[in-house]
């Protein structure tokens, strides 16, 4: 029981008698701890690696990527990337069963099925991924020219870009087959060095493209090449772990059975997050043209770094919360789920406040100062979102990976529902701001629903303001930092180099602080007096 649970012994600084630095220092020591414990590291690190990697090149390359693109086509480029994305609506979730069987059936030693999973996915994805990429190609002329604002110069273009981007759709199909087979191995080590590599050759192949003069349609070709690319590295690797697994498709019933039993509630979380994720640029683009869309875009790549970061950190946590859910380890749940909510708390506020105080001379001093004033807004505004989005990361993993994965289904359709709902009614009037505030409406609403149940049903704990004890670390202090800003605002930055410190010094201690958390607190100071009575 936790309530019981000793320190002494086990966290040397929180023990009766005062332990030396060097003590602690070694406790800390990752060679001195568990292999559950190094595996969680070295899964979380090599996450977070390979997500912040693409993110810091962008970075650098958008600027150059907008002047030499012009804001109207970059705009139809990011148009493409939210067409094919809501494309994923084919991928049916076979992504998540993936990772979620492959990792049960190698809790369990059984390579046999591991192996038919991993083959009966790669029949269907191959399928899926022709369809995909056929519907983009037939559709892409009605898109252009009925749905979306594009200008009539450059309508002939985005067609074109959208046929080749379907192209990369069905590849990037293919990748994600490998990419879950490593996941559920729990090897996010692995995957993450081909994912790194390939991410720095798209960048640079997109860079030499425009260079070049080739424009989108050659950004596209690059992208569709080099994620083959990665497909083929990743096939590689698996077949290194798993070498009597052979990669000519095959279905069979025991394996489709257990692929879409869970795939399906799997596919309508997708379904919603393709609504969540692609729903306000695919609005903007419709309602606005691609111009606004460049502004929001751009935005919403920074800002959505808060999510995306710790989410990516967290990913380990799928296949962690299934094999500990398959050993029947109750208590190892329990311990994972609140140390990594308290760290993702902490790491979402420490992203955001900087984004949401100083969006103005960012912008500035990045894309210029045209582009501020057009931006800081939607930037501040999205930074608010994403960090209250943030929070839902630990119970959604939680959820899929405790075999909840239809209560989770209802949560994000009825999330989606508010979000492309609230957004068409405040696009009109709002623009960037309105997608926006769509982004924040689904945290405020049924996201504290589906946190309160986790918190009641699974996890056994009963206060019932569970929920709003997600939300409230990260509400509280941006809320501060709104009315701050709005009061008269931060102080003067001065040059750059002391605005970047600013910001950087706020985002490496927040995700120091949240691995921290995460890998040092006993588990017992996150626990109620309801939770240790149900133990």
């Amino acid at each position: 029981m936790w309530g019981c649970w000793e320190l002494k012994g086990k966290f040397p600084f929180y023990s009766e008698e005062m332990r030396s630095l060097k003590d602690i220092l070694a406790w800390l020591d990752p060679r001195h701890r568990s292999d559950e414990f190094r595996r969680s590291l070295r899964n979380s690190s090599w996450s977070l690696v390979d997500y912040l990697f693409h993110p810091i090149l962008l970075v650098l390359v958008t600027p150059f990527l907008v002047f030499r693109l012009g804001v109207e086509r970059f705009g139809i480029w990011m148009l493409v990337s939210a067409v094919t994305g809501a494309m994923g609506i084919f991928s049916l979730g076979l992504g998540d069963a993936t990772i979620k069987y492959v990792s049960s059936h190698n809790a369990r030693k059984d390579v046999g099925s591991v192996i038919r999973v991993v083959r009966c996915t790669l029949a269907l994805y191959s399928l899926l991924g022709l369809a995909a990429a056929s519907v983009t190609f037939l559709l892409a002329s009605f898109l252009v020219k009925h749905v979306f604002k594009v200008g009539l110069a450059n309508q002939e273009l985005a067609v074109l870009a959208m046929r080749v981007g379907g192209v990369g759709l069905a590849a990037r199909f293919l990748d994600s087959v490998f990419l879950s087979a490593l996941r559920g191995l729990e090897r996010y080590d692995l995957s993450a060095r081909v994912t790194i590599a390939v991410k720095f050759l798209t960048t640079a192949a997109t860079v030499a493209v425009v260079a070049l003069g080739y424009g989108v349609v050659g950004i596209l070709w690059a992208t569709a090449l080099l994620t083959g690319l990665s497909a083929w590295a990743q096939a590689r690797i698996v077949k290194d772990l798993v070498p009597a697994i052979t990669f000519w498709p095959a279905l069979d019933r025991c394996s489709l059975s257990e692929i879409f039993g869970f795939g399906i509630y799997s596919w309508f979380q997708g379904m919603a997050g393709v609504l969540v994720g692609q729903a306000d640029r695919l609005l903007i683009g419709a309602l606005l043209g691609t111009s606004p869309l460049t502004y929001y875009s751009v935005c919403q790549r920074v800002a959505m770094q808060v999510y995306a970061v710790l989410s990516s950190a967290m990913g380990f946590l799928f296949p962690h919360s299934s094999a500990a859910m398959e050993q029947g380890d109750m208590a190892r749940l329990r311990s994972t789920y609140f140390r990594a909510l308290s760290a993702v708390q902490v790491s979402a506020t420490a992203m955001a406040l900087p984004l949401i105080l100083f969006a103005r001379p960012i912008l500035s001093m990045w894309m210029g100062a045209d582009f501020s004033r057009h931006a800081a807004p939607i930037l501040q505004v999205l930074a608010f979102a994403y960090a209250l989005i943030a929070t839902s990361i630990v119970p959604y993993y939680f959820l899929n990976g405790t075999g909840h994965v239809r209560l989770n289904s209802l949560f994000s359709g009825i999330s989606a529902g508010v979000v492309a709902g609230t957004s068409a009614l405040l696009i009109p009037y709002l623009a960037g701001v309105g997608a926006a505030l769509g982004k924040a409406s689904s945290a405020l609403t049924t996201s504290l629903v589906s946190r309160t149940y986790l918190h009641w049903k699974i996890l056994c704990d009963r206060r019932w303001y569970a929920g709003a004890i997600v939300l409230a670390p990260v509400a509280f202090p941006l809320g501060l930092g709104f009315m701050w800003l709005h009061g008269g605002g931060p102080p003067q930055t001065g040059p750059i180099g002391v605005l970047f410190g600013i910001i950087l010094s706020s985002l490496a201690g927040g995700l120091l602080a949240g691995v921290l958390i995460y890998f040092t607190t006993p588990p017992s100071l996150f626990q109620s007096p309801s939770l240790n009575a149900n133990l």
